[in-house]
């Protein structure tokens, strides 16, 4: 079963996704960029949802830290739609996509399903 990391600094927005995924895909959870990086070193992760805003680390540097430990981890960017010039960063340092806030969640299951089943 694939592996999904979710990093949200809301616990109820994890809880959310793992809802919804717990069903096709292992999900993890992190609340923070170091709770984060502590369950990437230690799992074999295939897809990264990542809140671009984070209160211990910025995102861009937490997904950077991501794509240099594991350049073969798909990275999606979740993003409050007034930050898209982090969005467009995340992007060019190599997130497969970014969502923004409210989520479209069917298009984010197939982006999903691409991310993984394109590994």
């Amino acid at each position: 079963m694939p592996r999904i990391l979710v990093v949200d600094d809301e616990n109820g927005v994890r809880q959310s996704f793992n809802m919804v995924l717990k069903d096709d895909y292992h999900v993890l959870l992190a609340g923070t960029g170091q709770e984060a990086m502590d369950i990437f070193k230690k799992n074999s992760v295939d897809l990264i949802l990542l809140d671009i805003l984070l209160p211990d680390i910025n995102g861009l540097e937490l997904l950077e830290k991501f794509v240099e430990t594991d350049p073969n981890t798909e990275i999606i960017i979740i993003n409050d739609s007034n930050q898209m010039d982090l969005s467009i960063a995340g992007m060019e340092l190599g997130a497969f996509d970014d969502f923004l806030i409210p989520l479209d969640l069917d298009a984010l299951a197939r982006r999903i399903r691409e991310a993984v089943i394109g590994k």
